[in-house]
């Protein structure tokens, strides 16, 4: 049976990761209400080994890497939404970028906050 298309994305990310928890803060931010964020740690073990990447699912799709973050910020309000159009720069080119920062990303931006829960 197939799910039916969700009405708001679902954005699977990496709450280890000081980078991944501050663009989810940052979406958070632009769009309240416009995404459900699933940190990976609360997914499975079998389910976590799958997730090398930024995983959104919206309206029935699923896309990852690059195309994760441009289709991302293709929902956000404008002025936001214009960076989507990086989408059309070369998939091989954008997601070699994606690879190169995803194997950094727990070296840069700040520490992430042991707990992100709002109290």
């Amino acid at each position: 049976m197939e799910t039916p298309p969700l009405k708001i994305a679902e954005v699977f990310y990496d709450d280890g990761c000081a980078l991944c928890s501050s663009f989810r803060r940052w979406l958070e931010r632009r769009a309240p209400g416009r995404f459900r964020f699933v940190p990976i740690s609360t997914l499975a073990p079998a389910e976590q080994a799958k997730m090398s990447s930024l995983i959104v699912r919206f309206a029935g799709h699923r896309w990852t890497a690059s195309e994760a973050v441009f289709r991302v910020l293709g929902l956000l309000p404008w002025p936001w939404r214009v960076f989507s159009l990086g989408r059309w720069i070369p998939r091989p080119w954008r997601d070699a970028l994606y690879r190169f920062i995803a194997r950094r990303r727990y070296r840069l931006g700040r520490a992430a906050p042991q707990c992100e829960c709002p109290l």
